[in-house]
């Protein structure tokens, strides 16, 4: 079993500090689980990615004073990691 937490404060992406181009702040979790073979020539991982499902701007960029592009956080994902071992 691994747990692991990432927190990130809120920052600044533009020197100008335009509305909507801070880094939110946050925390993410992420989970898994390894079972690994008796012989030891395989594992398999679940593991669960942003467990918590945060939605946080992880950038944003104001472009000539028209809009800003804003880009956000992957959401929530699952998958599966398979290990083996060719001796």
């Amino acid at each position: 079993m691994h747990a692991d937490g990432n927190y990130q404060s809120e920052a600044e992406t533009d020197v100008y500090n335009t509305v909507y181009t801070q880094m939110q702040s946050r925390t993410l979790l992420n989970l898994s689980a390894m079972y690994r073979s008796k012989d030891g020539k395989w594992s398999i991982t679940p593991y669960v990615a942003n467990a918590t499902n945060k939605i946080y701007r992880s950038s944003g960029e104001h472009v000539a004073g028209l809009w800003t592009l804003t880009n956000y956080g992957p959401p929530r994902s699952f998958g599966v990691t398979l290990n083996t071992r060719f001796e």
